[in-house]
């Protein structure tokens, strides 16, 4: 790729707001967009290549500047697809641009509840229940299982967890034999995730008992 692309002075405002991290991640989306739209098509993996870093910082800061708005993320239907990015703050001709007159958006926690929260609506205040029902459906669209292969189906977060433990292939590796044994069996089960990682500890070697010598 060659040639500039426009930011506006406006951006500053933003950068308060945004860790190292995923300004990093915002910076390198919009110099990989289409400058027609918006739109970067890459998997996470080769993003975080791109950019020189881990795969689990890559994703957080994603799915933060998705929550802050800075960018649409749409998660690949499986491993081998990419995903979609769209950038929010955009104008034809004006990657990057943001408005002047639009302050801030306001900081949203990092860390993610290990359970979707009820959402409650505040008598007397639409608008308070409806930004708490939309942090609700982001919240759910984190458990939302994605499909791998034919028959696997993992979160985000566990398919995460599964590249952290035996990294890319062997993760990978582990996905492909749950999918041949479930498609050829028909079997059943409760967590994908989890019977990968009891597969994995029955694979590993039990250690040698110690012989004592005869005297």
């Amino acid at each position: 790729m060659k040639g500039y692309i426009p930011l506006r002075r406006g951006l500053l405002d933003h950068l308060k707001i945004m860790s190292f991290s995923e300004l990093k991640v915002y910076i390198g989306l919009l110099l990989l967009a289409n400058y027609k739209n918006g739109y970067v098509k890459i998997t996470v993996a080769r993003l975080a290549d791109t950019l020189g870093t881990d795969y689990k910082n890559t994703l957080n800061s994603i799915h933060r500047l998705d929550k802050l708005g800075y960018v649409k993320y749409t998660p690949a239907k499986n491993q081998w697809q990419d995903s979609q990015f769209k950038i929010t703050k955009f104008n034809k001709g004006d990657i990057g641009s943001v408005n002047n007159t639009q302050p801030p958006p306001e900081a949203v926690p990092e860390a993610v509840p290990e359970a979707p929260p009820q959402a409650k609506v505040v008598n007397g205040s639409k608008g308070k229940g409806l930004r708490k029902t939309q942090k609700l459906k982001e919240v759910k669209r984190s458990y939302k299982k994605v499909k791998y292969l034919e028959f696997v189906y993992l979160t985000d977060k566990e398919h995460l967890k599964l590249v952290e433990k035996f990294g890319e292939a062997g993760a990978k590796a582990h996905i492909e034999t749950l999918n041949n044994y479930v498609g050829s069996h028909g079997k059943k089960y409760a967590s994908h995730y989890y019977t990968i990682l009891s597969w994995a500890s029955k694979d590993k070697p039990e250690p040698q008992k110690k012989i004592k010598a005869n005297l």
